[in-house]
């Protein structure tokens, strides 16, 4: 099974810290998982509205090959760009999962 984990980005780097964690936790569960922004924030400028449109459609594709969306909504604030990929999951019949904190997450594995 593959995770997928939406969580906010909004190029602050608490937010990659925030899903770095969640992902290290899934892993670490034995289950994989990916977090594009972890990884997209180093190809690809949030500030460039061109940019981040290319990355919001490539998250939405990554949503497509995944198994399961787990949100990381903390505070149970949900950004545009996670809308987007419950949008996605939702079109290819996936589950989402939206848990309001790291520990809430931690709990269910």
């Amino acid at each position: 099974m593959i995770v997928y984990i939406s969580s906010p980005y909004g190029g602050k780097v608490e937010n990659v810290a925030l899903a770095a964690e969640a992902m290290r936790s899934i892993i670490m569960s034995d289950r994989t998982c990916i977090a594009p922004h972890v990884m997209l924030h180093r190809v690809l400028r949030d500030y460039s509205s061109d940019e981040r449109d290319h990355a919001l459609r490539v998250c939405c594709d990554l949503v497509g090959v995944c198994d399961e969306v787990w949100a990381l909504a903390p505070g149970g604030r949900q950004t545009p760009g996670m809308s987007m990929e419950a949008d996605a999951a939702k079109l290819c019949d996936k589950p989402v999962f939206v848990f309001h904190s790291l520990s809430e997450l931690k709990e269910a594995l």
